[in-house]
């Protein structure tokens, strides 16, 4: 097993990437990257932002090009060949405005290429049409998640398509993902941004599209689903054709209200949806007067939402409620002697929404950070017959991807600082999901962890 590591590193060859800059562009789209104590010390100087080391971390960069990676601590194992990409939010101001949420920042993707124990970093921004238009008139044009563009009202435009969340290999290519619209199709040589991708027409004008579909490694094919911006409201879930890279409906679930639903659960013959009470007053947005995320609301008298649908859309959807919880991301499930087993990442009330929100100021309110809670459902009675709290101020779970659907042995998060940085993600965690053990590696003083990913030494190769 291994897992990638970019610890702090510098250019060479560069005179336009500094220090400061390449390590708050790696912590932000790096796999278990970090942000290392010189780049804090440098970072400190700059009092427009929060000093908390969260905030450091994603506050973004504008650097963009080729970089081979030469001051590194430890060693790139020499088996280890391939890219990893990442992508996220590149910059927190925006033409002179300052973006407030967590979510807020044009998309920068970064590619790792590993090759004999070298890497070699290519970094550049998906240059979509609302950024080009942007850059040409130099002022936020756009409303960002959680910020309000500086452009006068009725000129402002209400969505930007900001494709900054995720990026996975698909049909040929890259499509980068946002959750606002369709992807954005990025070539993987370049990084030049070649359009919104539609799949080949089979998602509708008015469909926005998740940043976590899932793709099962061996067939190519996969799943996801996407918010009809209508009346209805509805969930729309499809099957996703590795050959033609077209789309098939499944299922759609009208709503009443517009649910937040990030993430997903794929197992060997089901589909898990796990819908909180957290909406968002989409006329207030198309008045124009506030943010997404400034129309988020909780709703603690609510329920959480259980919905599992049949992977062949040949049965009616299931829903079991549960007690309210924001609920963002999940680990893997899979099925045993007629029950669903899961791991959900849960908290309570909608503290986590609200540092989100306002993840840069200089003070966070106590946050309720996420739990794995282990569930099981059993189908037949259409319950859930045990809801487990295992581990807590955990987030971003990573499982070994040819696992997908089935009976995995180990689960790896991070862990959040509770305490002191809610955001703070300080520690790298291994679950042995038998046993209930939990190896931890500390990021140290000054740092912390970016999302892990896990990279088999070969195809067939265990996971240890």
């Amino acid at each position: 097993m291994e897992i990638t590591d970019e610890h702090s590193s510098k250019e060479m060859g560069s005179s336009d990437l500094s220090r400061r800059k390449f390590m708050h562009g790696i912590a932000g789209v790096g796999a278990v990257s970090m942000l290392s104590p010189l780049s804090l010390l440098d970072a400190r100087a700059d009092d427009r932002i929060s000093t908390r080391l969260s905030t450091l971390a994603y506050e973004g960069t504008e650097a963009q090009g080729e970089w081979n990676l030469t001051d590194i601590e430890g060693e790139i194992p020499r088996g280890l060949y391939g890219v990893l990409y990442r992508i996220g939010a590149g910059q927190k101001i925006n033409h002179g405005k300052r973006l407030q949420h967590f979510f807020d920042g044009d998309a920068l993707l970064a590619g790792f290429g590993f090759e004999d124990g070298k890497v070699r970093l290519r970094m550049k921004f998906i240059e979509t049409a609302e950024r080009q238009l942007e850059s040409a008139q130099a002022r936020m044009i756009w409303n960002e998640f959680g910020t309000l563009g500086q452009a006068p009202w009725p000129t402002r435009k209400l969505f930007k398509n900001q494709p900054n969340i995720n990026v996975v290999p698909w049909d040929g290519g890259l499509i980068a993902l946002s959750e606002a619209g369709p992807p954005a199709r990025v070539n993987p040589k370049d990084f030049s941004f070649e359009g919104p991708y539609d799949f080949h027409g089979t998602l509708g004008k008015d469909m926005t599209f998740t940043a976590h579909p899932k793709i099962d490694p061996k067939t190519g094919d996969g799943f996801g689903f996407g918010l009809h911006r209508s009346l209805d409201a509805s969930i729309r879930v499809y099957r996703m054709d590795g050959k033609s890279g077209k789309l098939a409906e499944l299922y759609s679930l009208p709503q009443y209200k517009v649910f937040l639903v990030h993430d997903f659960i794929v197992t060997e013959n089901h589909l898990v949806l796990l819908i909180p009470p957290v909406t968002f007053e989409i006329f207030e947005v198309l008045a124009g007067v506030k943010s997404m995320a400034g129309t988020m609301k909780y709703w603690d008298r609510g329920e959480m939402r259980i919905v599992i649908l049949k992977k062949d859309g040949s049965s009616l959807p299931l829903e079991i409620k549960q007690p309210p919880c924001t609920v963002i991301h999940h680990g893997n499930g899979y099925e045993q002697d007629g029950r669903i087993i899961f791991d959900s990442f849960m908290s309570q009330g909608d503290s986590l929404l609200k540092t989100l929100k306002h993840y840069s100021a200089a003070s966070l309110a106590p946050t309720a950070t996420p739990s794995r809670f282990r569930y099981e459902v059993d189908l037949a009675k259409g319950q859930v017959v045990s809801r487990i709290e295992k581990s807590p101020a955990q987030e971003f779970p990573r499982f070994d991807l040819r696992k997908m659907g089935r009976l995995a042995d180990f689960l790896y998060t991070l862990e959040l600082d509770a305490i002191a940085d809610p955001l703070g993600t300080i520690r790298l965690c291994k679950h042995n999901l038998r046993t209930d053990q939990i190896q931890r590696v500390e990021a140290g003083r000054g740092r912390i962890f970016g999302e892990p990913v896990f990279v088999p030494h070969s195809e067939s190769g265990a996971e240890p």
